[in-house]
């Protein structure tokens, strides 16, 4: 599992580690619109997930798993290699694709191996890993962008994502589906893959655009908006209606338990990308910290996720049950992003610190837990599928976190800030990172006001994020306590089976137990086997 974790980590670490390093980037490059660097590899990440668990029943785990990891080392050393702005978000849309299909592959693979009920534990490892690539991101970045060398940001990856992929190469003894190749590549649902790659694409250019490049009544937001919408809508019907093979089975929505899982997903990245984003601001804008500091601050929140993961995925192990774990989890998160609107230009670093770390653990508690009630009531034979619809609606609504949050942001600096004080080279999108290297040269009573306008101007987004929180947490109410599978699908085990039934057994297994894990944990599913409310 080595290389899965691996896979993890680079991934993650990609996704966040520019956030500190994005006014750097702005100026060595000279250009404004570094917000695409976020937008462009969660566009990427997000668009082919669905097409992903297609192509993993139709071409089997491994290859889909190193053809993903080979894409995300090509996309992130071309990253370090930049020379202009649209060749690095050329770099970071093809490391965010990479990322996408091989941490749905990952997931699925885990998925396979490892029965539900006793998955808790290395599900929250799995999370940890994730969440340690989250969290060092920030600080990695505040740190080479301080030392004036942020190529690294993207170079670094390269290594730890080549490794991974040397590692399935040799080790993963994964089976490979039998029949036709071509047959099984026919038999995808492309027209539902064209439906909401594009559908999902066109909605989150507009999302991004709303408020900043043009006004959110404007042709250009509302048309690529409703295009997208209804390109969206056109795929679930169609999946569900017409598809002989559908991406997304009807069976997978068919329960309020997993449909409670699913929208706790979409809901949770909004905040928690969000909040990673743009806390740093704060630090740097409102508290004048340093990029590296403003990494180190962040840690407030990425130290407390990974522990709090572990704790959820222990207790669901152990008592086979996941509804306590999300909902105090949700409710800690509403808290803490609540008290996260109080803070101001006078508030202590105990506050500044100690609030997002009660975010942090709401996170923890929830990150990882929300597969056990999508999966729940399914049979075993949807895992591909109903993993890979619970990873694109994560990742869809991690650029919507970064998008409203920069739309708010950036319309309220507009509303609040001297007009003195704008960058005459800086576009509306990007007052913020073109702003904050200068707020130290400032006269102070310009300092103090721009301080201000920061602090009023993130409140406001607090304040909207607090209200998606509750939405999440009212959501959490839907699920039933369903009893968790403790089979595995046959087709999908490895040929020599010894590692995953070791890693089963000390998971869910006492120290000194001699409990083994018997072979009732892998099924054949049959067409008998129905979901449950």
């Amino acid at each position: 599992m080595s290389g899965l974790l691996l896979a993890f980590f680079a991934a993650y670490l990609e996704a966040s580690i520019v956030s500190t390093a994005l006014e750097t980037i702005a100026a060595a490059l000279h250009a404004d619109e570094v917000v695409w660097l976020g937008t462009a590899y969660s566009i990427a990440f997000t668009v082919l997930l669905p097409l992903t668990g297609g192509l993993l029943d139709a071409l089997g785990r491994k290859p889909i798993m190193f053809g993903g990891l080979v894409i995300f080392t090509v996309g992130s050393a071309l990253g370090g290699t930049a020379q202009t702005m649209p060749w690095l978000v050329g770099a970071r849309s093809l490391s965010g694709l990479g990322a996408g299909v091989m941490g749905t592959a990952g997931m699925v693979v885990v998925a396979d191996l490892i029965p539900l009920s006793k998955r808790g534990f290395f599900v929250a490892v799995v999370g940890v890993v994730m969440c340690l690539g989250i969290g060092f991101g920030p600080l990695i970045g505040g740190a080479l962008s301080d030392a004036g060398q942020w190529r690294w940001c993207f170079f670094i990856v390269a290594p730890i994502c080549g490794s991974a992929a040397l590692i399935v190469l040799l080790f993963f003894n994964l089976p490979l589906p039998s029949g036709n190749t071509l047959k099984r590549i026919g038999d995808v649902d492309w027209i539902g893959t064209v439906l909401i790659a594009g559908g999902s694409t066109t909605v989150i250019i507009g999302i991004t655009s709303g408020g900043i490049q043009a006004p959110w009544s404007s042709g250009e937001v509302v048309t690529p908006l409703v295009v997208g919408a209804a390109a969206m809508a056109a795929f679930f019907m169609y999946d569900l209606i017409m598809a002989k093979n559908p991406l997304v089975p009807k069976v997978v929505l068919s329960n309020r338990t997993s449909l409670s899982g699913y929208v706790q997903t979409f809901v949770l990245s909004i905040p928690y990308n969000a909040i990673l984003y743009y806390l740093p601001v704060y630090y740097q804008a409102v508290q004048n910290a340093s990029p590296t500091k403003s990494g180190v601050d962040i840690l407030s929140i990425t130290f407390t996720v990974p522990p709090m993961t572990i704790l959820s995925g222990i207790y669901i192990s152990r008592f086979k049950s996941y509804r306590l774990p999300i909902w105090l989890g949700w409710i800690l998160l509403t808290i803490g992003t609540g008290l996260l609107s109080s803070l101001h230009t006078d508030s202590s670093r105990g506050a500044s610190i100690g609030y997002p770390a009660i975010i942090g653990i709401g996170i923890g508690l929830i990150f990882s837990s929300l597969q056990f009630p999508i999966l729940a009531p399914l049979s075993v034979e949807l895992n591909a599928r109903a993993l890979s619809l619970q990873i694109f609606l994560r990742a869809f609504s991690q650029t919507w976190g970064i998008a409203i949050g920069g739309a708010i942001l950036q319309s309220q600096l507009v509303r609040r800030l001297p007009a003195s004080v704008i960058p005459t080279d800086a576009s509306r999108s990007q007052i913020a990172f073109a702003l904050i290297p200068s707020i130290s040269s400032l006269p102070q009573s310009e300092r103090d006001a721009v301080r201000v306008a920061f602090a009023d101007s993130l409140s406001i987004l607090w304040w909207v994020l607090f209200g998606i929180t509750c939405v999440g947490l009212v959501s959490s109410l839907a699920m039933g306590d369903h009893k968790m599978a403790d089979k595995v699908d046959k087709k999908w085990q490895t040929k020599e089976r010894g590692d995953a039934h070791e890693a089963a057994r000390e998971e869910s297994a006492p120290p000194g137990s001699e409990k083994q894990i018997s072979d009732d944990w892998v099924t054949v599913p049959t067409p008998e086997d129905k979901p449950k409310n």
